[in-house]
């Protein structure tokens, strides 16, 4: 079989030669050459950057360094050219040398070759190879960590440090380096050099101003404002929830938030696709008003903090979604958030570790009128000097955080709570502090906060296994007992010790067993739950166990397990099932000792500014 032979378009010839330029610059042979200083020349680096080719597109950083995607087609027209390029009259001075055009007589037009043109920025393209936004995703404002350094990307300009805050480099946006893109964004004012400790004690006294419910509040917001302020550069961002009734001053403290923090993105009306498309390629802290559950939109806020939920830890949420072209469309999520609400919304057992809340109480009567406007402007005034301290105190954060998680996991903590508060306390002692913290220090900030602390079995007690059982326990069996149905709970109170054999066949009857397990005289008595039943999926129809999920949630009770082999709970009745030790029901004592929560000791009286 021959190979197949495709005829390229051969180009014109004559007085314009093979169209390209002689090694000196020269116009071809038998051309009338141009006085001096008209010559074509070699116009050194090109205005736009080419990054790849996906599908039939090129992708380029154009003049200003926002990246494009163009079509082959697109690139063969002049108007899309320049607009590739930009219209200035460096950016034309460099098509005109870089691809000069001819006319028939040879002489140089002052043009450019959109042909030549053309040619060139596919090659250049191709020649970076296939362009994978999952290989190279795009980083937008905020702060990054870029393969071993700090990125701190202000719109027009990269910052790069390195992890111990040394400078590296400053790139003008709209290049590809260390394993992302980094387009040009809307201009920030960049972080100023490092200020003082005493200036970030200083927004503390003044978040201290308001008045809340618990003692100590105020050190959890400022952890939070820090943690915003360091972006994705920190492995777990931490998410806030501020409850405050109206007169509380819930709002204008979210505003003195925004004034203290260069990167923060405020919105009062959203949606989950609208917060994924607003903050996609950002490390910038969100801050959501109004974040109450409303009726007429019932899931909308769930599907908010749904997204929040993922975006907390790793390389936070990524979302993929069909497009109307049948182009799949990525959007990644990595940017802290704190809401405001006037009553808190329902939040799912896995988002006590994720989102810390905070509550205002109204602000008593006779107490003198805050001056707003003088904290917005010294905080609008030291914003970028405090966004460079967080920025230089990264070394210093890390340290923290390793302490004070040691502090944490030692009261009992659970390892994510651990990931979450101690991330709050850390960045708020490296702000406040040039030292970093001792283990001395770090057990008084988490005692400081005793109200949020939960033990592992709290965190058990409160999570989606224990929420389970109780659903199954308080739901009614389907028999009739003196005119009423009993509740599992009951029957098998009754059940328990063997005294009350009908009280055991009801069980079985709805797929519920009490019995030995492993079978031996010596092992006590659990509760096995049947995978699949009738009269169980009829209690677990509509919540979240349906399906049969109830025993994949049952099964990380304490004590619990999901035997691989079927079995028996009555002759000819053997299904697979999860066992649940009887100590996880309601009315046994824990096993696990909760430790002792002293009371927080007072925080330092520090004077007014």
């Amino acid at each position: 079989m021959t190979a197949d032979v495709i005829d390229l378009p051969k180009r014109h010839k004559g007085k314009r030669g093979n169209g390209k330029l002689p090694a000196d610059g020269s116009p071809p042979a038998g051309a009338t050459p141009p006085p001096p200083g008209e010559r074509p020349h070699d116009p050194g680096t090109p205005p736009v950057q080419p990054v790849g080719v996906r599908g039939g597109a090129c992708y380029f950083f154009d003049h200003l360094g926002q990246l494009r995607e163009m079509s082959a087609q697109a690139l063969g027209q002049p108007s899309q050219v320049i607009f590739l390029f930009g219209g200035s009259d460096a950016a034309m001075e460099w098509l005109r040398n870089r691809f000069p055009h001819f006319d028939k007589e040879g002489t140089w037009t002052k043009g450019f070759s959109t042909r030549e043109c053309n040619a060139w920025l596919v090659d250049q393209c191709s020649r970076r190879g296939l362009f994978d936004p999952d290989r190279l995703p795009s980083r937008g404002n905020g702060v990054w960590r870029a393969q071993g350094a700090i990125a701190v990307h202000v719109g027009n300009k990269v910052i790069f440090l390195a992890e111990d805050g040394s400078p590296l480099e400053i790139c003008a946006a709209g290049f590809a380096a260390r394993g992302a893109l980094w387009p040009v964004q809307p201009e920030l004012t960049p972080p100023a050099p490092a200020i003082a400790a005493e200036i970030a004690q200083q927004v503390e006294r003044m978040f201290g101003k308001w008045h809340s419910w618990n003692l100590g509040e105020e050190r959890i917001f400022t952890g939070l404002w820090v943690a915003g302020l360091l972006g994705a550069s920190i492995t777990w961002r931490p998410h806030g929830l501020l409850v405050g009734p109206a007169g509380s001053g819930k709002s204008t403290l979210l505003e003195l938030y925004c004034a203290l923090s260069p990167l923060a993105m405020p919105v009062n009306d959203y949606t989950a696709a609208g917060v994924r498309q607003l903050l996609t390629g950002r490390a910038a802290p969100l801050v959501l008003d109004e974040a109450d559950e409303d009726p007429e939109t019932m899931g909308r806020l769930q599907a908010v903090l749904s997204l929040l939920r993922r975006a907390s830890g790793g390389e936070g949420a990524r979302v993929i979604r069909g497009s109307g072209d049948g182009k799949a469309m990525a959007y990644t999520f990595m940017s802290p958030a704190i809401l405001g609400s006037v009553l808190a919304p329902p939040l799912m057992p896995q988002d006590a570790t994720r989102i810390t809340k905070m509550e205002l109480v109204r602000i008593p009567d006779g107490v003198p009128v805050l001056p707003i406007e003088a904290m917005m402007a010294w905080a609008k005034q030291n914003a970028a000097g405090l966004w460079g301290r967080a920025i230089e105190g990264i070394p210093r954060f890390r340290a923290n955080l390793a302490t004070v998680r040691a502090a944490l996991l030692g009261r009992g903590c659970s390892p994510r709570l651990a990931d979450q508060l101690g991330t709050i306390l850390a960045a708020r002692a490296m702000m406040l502090e040039d030292e970093p913290l001792d283990a001395t220090a770090a057990e008084e900030d988490s005692l400081a906060v005793s109200w949020l602390l939960q033990t592992r079995l709290q965190a058990i007690e409160e999570g989606g296994s224990m929420r389970c059982l109780q659903h199954l326990l308080s739901s009614t069996a389907d028999v009739q007992e003196s005119g009423q149905r009993p509740t599992f709970e009951r029957l098998i109170a009754r059940a328990r010790g063997g005294s009350d054999v009908g009280a055991r066949d009801k069980l079985i009857d709805h797929g519920l067993k009490l019995a030995r397990f492993p079978l031996r005289s010596d092992a006590p008595e659990s509760l096995l739950i049947a995978r699949t039943h009738p009269a169980l999926s009829k209690v677990f129809t509509g919540t979240l166990w349906a399906g049969g999920r109830w025993c994949d949630d049952l099964k990380h009770l304490p004590g619990a397990c999901a035997p691989t082999d079927p079995v028996s709970f009555r002759r000819g009745v053997k299904p697979r099932c999860v066992v649940v030790p009887l100590d996880c029901l309601p009315g046994e004592d824990d096993a696990e000792p909760v430790p002792d929560m002293p009371p927080a000791p007072p925080l330092a009286e520090y004077a007014d500014p």
